[in-house]
């Protein structure tokens, strides 16, 4: 069904977080809310299929606005600070911590992950366009997938198409 499809995602430039390999032939766009349940789910089993194959590539976009009373805001701005200073290897078991937690507060992972608050505000600009790119995209839950362009229907979940994703 998804090799029927026509590619449709907007160019994403590097919004977000890219982990696994940057050049690999399979490109997974995930659109996450870092509340959400479902994404906190799918992220065990793509933790697992960057280890399995290295030919993947996984980026992570962000469903958050920039309005200082959203949530997701201060989470999503932590995740790029974190994203700029540290290896790849250390993101990837920060972002473990955040969504394997059961009880995980924005307060706790600023606790064990601290961040230059000034750091924060770094990102106003990536985060508008994170934005803008689900809204173009009509991104209306998370978690949402494309492989390599094209949307993966939400009948879907991250079990049905992990064979897609290994090498």
């Amino acid at each position: 069904m998804l090799d029927k499809q026509e590619s449709n995602m907007l160019p994403i430039g590097n919004l977000g977080i890219t982990l696994g390999n940057p050049n690999g032939k399979i490109h997974l766009v995930k659109v996450c809310n870092p509340f959400c349940k479902a994404c906190a789910e799918s992220h065990r089993v793509l933790e697992k299929l960057l280890d399995l194959n290295p030919n993947l590539c996984l980026q992570m976009v962000f469903t958050t606005t920039s309005d200082i009373n959203d949530g997701r805001l201060n989470v999503v701005s932590h995740f790029l600070c974190l994203r700029s200073s540290m290896s790849q290897e250390e993101l990837r078991n920060a972002l473990d911590v955040w969504y394997l937690s059961e009880n995980m507060t924005y307060e706790l992972f600023d606790k064990l992950y601290p961040v230059k608050k000034e750091c924060l505000f770094k990102y106003a600009e990536e985060i508008n366009e994170m934005r803008i790119w689900t809204e173009d995209m009509k991104v209306e839950n998370t978690p949402t997938f494309y492989i390599n362009g094209k949307l993966v229907p939400d009948i879907y979940s991250i079990d049905d198409i992990k064979c897609n994703l290994l090498d």
